[in-house]
């Protein structure tokens, strides 16, 4: 198997019966030594009430980035991703997926990338897999809302804590992070 340089989404055929319904939370694939997760070192459950809230645009400087697995458990997000790899050929280009309860996607997030999401329902909650333990000191963050990347969020932007608002817009002079 090759190492998974992009994001890579896991979906999964699920069991259905009179019961309810199985899957595998984490299929082995992303959980092989080549696929560029190095093991569960930090579990995170993120709660967000109200539908339209934006969370990010989050991640970790080397030498400590980290890559992550997302799942949605609860609801459903619009989840975007951001490539800051300074040799990458979609550097400074975001990338959107839909992850939902019901679909039970899981998104494999390579080192590189800064994430974040919009609520798309009331009661979302997501389990954030990390194959590293946080640093508060290597944390990377831009605003959610800037310009220059031109996220288009799909609904109204709804609440956004004060830090990710604080957070600086790209620099024009930002080369990227080399991984």
């Amino acid at each position: 198997m090759t190492r998974f340089q992009e994001p890579y989404v896991a979906k999964h055929s699920m069991s259905l019966d009179s019961r309810g319904r199985f899957l595998s939370l984490l299929p082995s694939e992303m959980l092989e030594s080549s696929s560029g997760f190095a093991g569960v070192g930090q579990v995170n459950l993120s709660a967000t009430t109200q539908s339209g809230t934006v969370r990010g645009m989050h991640g970790q400087l080397p030498p400590v980035a980290e890559a992550k697995i997302v799942k949605c458990i609860r609801g459903r997000i619009f989840d975007v991703l951001l490539d800051v790899r300074r040799d990458s050929p979609t550097f400074l280009q975001w990338v959107s997926f839909e992850l939902s309860a019901k679909n039970a996607h899981l998104l494999f997030i390579p080192k590189g990338y800064l994430h974040g999401f919009q609520t798309l329902d009331e009661d979302v909650e997501i389990l954030y897999l990390h194959d590293g333990p946080y640093s508060p000191n290597s944390e990377f963050r831009i605003n959610p809302l800037d310009p220059s990347i031109n996220i288009s969020w799909p609904n109204p932007v709804g609440l956004v804590s004060e830090s990710d608002l604080a957070a600086p817009a790209v620099a024009e002079d930002f080369e990227g992070l080399s991984i």
